[in-house]
């Protein structure tokens, strides 16, 4: 597959994780606990923006650019702002994080054993 390909590919995962992240604000604002909020990132997120990822042969950047979504929705879900100066490693370790997206995908990332059919059946219809 050549990088252009690629490229496009990622923006296009990149983008629905985006916007179904987007979706899930309303709940991540919510008094549901972070532990779920959590799970639920995992369980539906991940699984859109790695759909498809165990044939991509990527690059750094690319990598870089997975992470970097990663992180910024991690960051979201923490309230952590740009100001406070929070490192990417201390993001992951207070979402129970313990490896990087990228090492995540290349061993298939199992959402915490929740499945994105879970979320689709109207889980989040509760709230």
């Amino acid at each position: 597959m050549s990088n252009g390909v690629l490229d496009d590919k990622l923006k296009i995962r990149i983008g629905r994780a985006s916007a179904l992240f987007g979706q899930l604000c309303k709940v991540l604002k919510s008094n549901v606990s972070f532990k779920t909020k959590l799970r639920i990132y995992n369980a539906a997120v991940i699984p859109t923006l790695l759909y498809g990822s165990e044939t991509w042969a990527t690059t750094q950047t690319e990598e870089k650019k997975l992470g970097v979504f990663d992180n910024r929705c991690r960051r979201r879900i923490l309230g952590i702002m740009w100001f406070h100066h929070v490192r990417n490693t201390e993001v992951r370790e207070r979402t129970g994080q313990t490896q990087r997206l990228s090492s995540s995908r290349a061993e298939g990332y199992d959402g915490l054993g929740m499945s994105a059919e879970w979320v689709q059946n109207g889980f989040l219809n509760h709230f």
